[in-house]
């Protein structure tokens, strides 16, 4: 993802602590990854659009604006983008192992902006996802697939 990783250990739990505060604040399921982004929904989703079209392994599949489509028949929504991206190569492979998986794959990272006005960039846990479609955990691809949404989530949340 680009020039910048989250290899280092320190900085993903730190990610990971700032994702469980968020999930004990009320702002998550089991299973999904929440960080919070230092800018509007627009710009983390412009910084993910950014990141993906600049990776040779990963292609944007979809976006879907749910706050426009909301507005389409009448309704408020608060702005609320899910990015739906991936990597054949890699995917394939994950669904040959477990054919359900084709219900959460492709990836995707959804970007909102919560009441209060903060904006949060969620996704799948690849290894919640592993569990859930019986996918052996040691699976090198879930190792990188989990690098690359943690990498995107910090880029959409300026944490880069």
């Amino acid at each position: 993802m680009g020039e910048k990783s989250l290899s280092d250990n320190g900085e993903r739990e730190s990610m990971a602590t700032d994702a469980r505060r968020l999930v004990a604040d009320g702002g998550s399921d089991d299973g999904l990854v929440t960080v919070e982004s230092d800018a509007d929904v627009e710009t983390s989703v412009e910084r993910v659009k950014d990141a993906i079209e600049s990776n040779d392994d990963l292609g944007l599949m979809a976006e879907f604006d749910h706050e426009a489509n909301a507005d389409s028949v009448d309704r408020d929504l608060q702005p609320t983008t899910v990015l739906v991206f991936g990597n054949p190569d890699l995917g394939t492979p994950l669904l040959q192992s477990a054919r359900t998986l084709a219900i959460d794959l492709p990836q995707k990272l959804l970007i909102m902006q919560r009441a209060d006005g903060t904006v949060t960039v969620t996704y799948n846990d690849p290894a919640y996802l592993a569990d859930r479609h019986g996918v052996d955990e040691g699976d090198e691809r879930l190792d990188t697939v989990s690098d690359a949404l943690s990498s995107l989530a910090a880029v959409a949340a300026g944490q880069e």
